[in-house]
């Protein structure tokens, strides 16, 4: 049944649970009220029933009033019963026994109930008189003596002296009022030792029952038939009928034209607009109409199409501001990548001059080798030491322009290993913006995560995208970090190099002094040859300081071609990590491109 109606539209739901509600509801009113008719005609009866056995009953009582005050000559009322006793009369035509206070009460009640068509009776069990035994009616006298019975049971238990029930095999209602004795009625129902005849029996011959006063013995009888109630009941259910249909359908229809008007147009506004947004026009908004459960789903639906507008907006100038940074990515790249290159370029150039320098520094200790064995040969000839001394000055003015180079190679290395530092901090600045940009995506992400699963089936796809995207927002995170550690190395590299190369700097300065001071020594030999042993032994010592500062000289620059050749190591791990950071901006950009198609299937304006 419930899958039957959940396949039925909620138009014809609300309509047939209104059509069947109001068929109830008006069924129930109709019949509650024919069921008041009848009761109230029951209790119209009842009431007429009560009233006539109510006028027997006190009838009954002013009789005995009567008789009581002496009202009545007793004894003509005898001697004319006897009179008619004696003729072998019929009792009941005597003077006396109709101003019997119970036979008073009746016939006064019978002949009003002739003239208002109602069967008024007198009912008793062991009656003196056989028609008022229930069994005087055949067919219904089992229920007349039950009835009776229930009576009797009813004055004993709680002093109710009134009973009334409908008898189904003649659908009539059958009043019964009790008969209480009253102090008159002993003179012919009591004890029979007060036998007027002094033989037990009664004035008019009958046993006496010995029955005391307040006993209650028979009732008064109203028996009324139902069928002209039932006719009634039967015209009002034909004559309304007609009435409670028209005013069924006004009513129905009534309802229906408020559900319409006040339910079932809203609830199909909302799902026309529902269907809209679904489309992906976010540019419409509702009118709040009502201020019920209504009204606050259309404010809802509203509020919902709002916050889904500026997430979309929101998304919109987010992924501009991702093409746009993932372009500066790109550039920045480029440019660390070409500054990697001049980089190579220069440590290729600082490698050869440092292998320059070393061939110079063998040629300078050869050239001090030789120094030192022309200052001993200079002991045994001064013509031989002066050609030495020239020689000397000639490898010495070669040594000094040798280290001059040097200087000014190992400034240019310095300098360009400076900009490896600088550029690999502008490296680190444009990672940290890719970083912040990585972040902020995951937030949108994030959001447009919650978002998605707010709307429900309508944001599955967005869902999908905003997952994927959160995902590369992580990779980017990943290879950032991975970029930012080798940049870190590289940094480390670099200044290692620098304190190096100043070392070197500082070494070839002081070879540069030392062979200045060998060439002021030369020229004070040639000046004066007084001093010519103590300038020899100077020039031995000079010689062998000097071959161990080119001796260190040579290491230095070893250690400068070892560092340069980490320079192009870091150089080729830069371009590897550029890829990467070029590889990551290519995807940033394509996400980008990705959420502004998504974002473009909806009209947000």
């Amino acid at each position: 049944m419930l899958k039957m109606l959940n396949s039925i539209s909620l138009t014809k739901r609300i309509l047939l649970i209104v059509g069947i509600g109001a068929f109830i509801v008006i069924g129930s009113v109709f019949m509650n009220f024919v069921s008041d008719f009848k009761d109230n005609s029951l209790n119209a009866l009842i009431e007429k029933a009560a009233s006539f056995t109510a006028v027997a009953d006190e009838t009954k009582n002013h009789m005995a009033r009567l008789h009581s005050n002496k009202s009545f000559d007793e004894k003509m009322m005898l001697d004319e019963l006897h009179s008619i006793l004696s003729n072998g009369g019929d009792y009941s035509s005597s003077k006396y026994f109709k101003t019997i206070p119970v036979v008073a009460g009746w016939t006064a009640a019978e002949n009003a109930a002739a003239k208002e068509n109602i069967n008024f009776k007198i009912l008793s069990i062991d009656s003196r008189n056989p028609e008022h035994e229930p069994e005087s009616d055949k067919v219904n006298g089992p229920f007349r003596r039950k009835l009776l019975q229930d009576l009797y049971k009813q004055v004993a238990e709680n002093g109710q002296e009134v009973i009334y029930r409908k008898n189904e095999n003649n659908n009539s209602f059958y009043f019964l009022r009790a008969i209480r004795l009253q102090k008159g009625c002993l003179k012919c129902h009591g004890d029979p030792a007060t036998s007027p005849t002094g033989d037990g029996k009664d004035i008019v011959g009958f046993d006496m029952e010995n029955w005391h006063e307040g006993d209650v013995h028979g009732a008064y009888e109203v028996i009324m038939p139902l069928d002209t109630i039932d006719a009634q009941v039967g015209n009002i259910i034909q004559s309304n009928t007609l009435i409670t249909g028209l005013l069924a359908i006004i009513i129905i229809g009534s309802i229906i034209f408020l559900i319409k008007k006040t339910v079932i147009s809203p609830i199909k506004r909302c799902v026309d607009f529902a269907s809209a947004v679904e489309k992906g026009d976010l540019s419409l908004e509702m009118e709040i109409e009502q201020d019920d459960e209504i009204g606050n789903l259309v404010g809802a639906l509203n509020s919902m199409v709002r916050q889904l507008k500026t997430m979309f907006n929101d998304i919109v100038n987010n992924a501009v501001s991702l093409n746009t940074m993932s372009d500066n990515l790109l550039n920045a790249s480029e440019r660390a990548t070409n500054n990697a290159d001049n980089i190579n370029e220069k440590s290729n150039s600082v490698a050869s001059a440092t292998e320059e320098l070393s061939t110079s520094m063998a040629s300078v200790s050869a050239a001090a080798q030789q120094t030192s064995d022309n200052i001993g040969i200079v002991a045994s000839s001064a013509e031989e030491m002066t050609a030495t001394v020239a020689e000397i000055a000639q490898n010495t003015s070669r040594a000094q322009i040798i280290t001059q180079k040097a200087v000014t190679v190992v400034k240019t290395a310095s300098e360009q290993v400076d900009k490896l530092g600088i550029s690999a901090k502008e490296i680190t600045t444009v990672i940290e913006s890719i970083n912040e940009i990585a972040e902020q995506t995951k937030l949108l992400a994030l959001n447009a995560t919650i978002e998605a699963a707010r709307a429900g089936e309508a944001g599955k796809g967005f869902a999908v995208v905003a997952n994927e995207v959160k995902e590369l927002a992580k990779q980017t995170n990943t290879a950032i970090e991975d970029i930012k550690s080798k940049i870190e190395s590289m940094q480390h590299s670099t200044g290692t190099t620098i304190v190096e190369i100043n070392q070197i700097n500082d070494v070839i300065n002081e070879v540069n002094e030392i062979v200045t001071g060998i060439a002021s020594a030369i020229e004070e030999q040639s000046i004066t040859t007084r001093d010519i042993s103590g300038n020899v032994a100077q020039a031995a010592m000079g010689t062998q300081e000097m071959a161990a500062n080119i001796t260190q000289a040579a290491t230095v620059t070893h250690d400068v071609a070892k560092d340069i050749a980490a320079v192009n190591s870091n150089h080729s791990e830069i371009k590897t990590v550029n890829v990467e950071v070029t590889r990551n901006a290519s995807e940033l950009a394509n996400i980008s491109n990705v959420l502004s198609g998504l974002i473009k299937r909806f009209k947000l304006n």
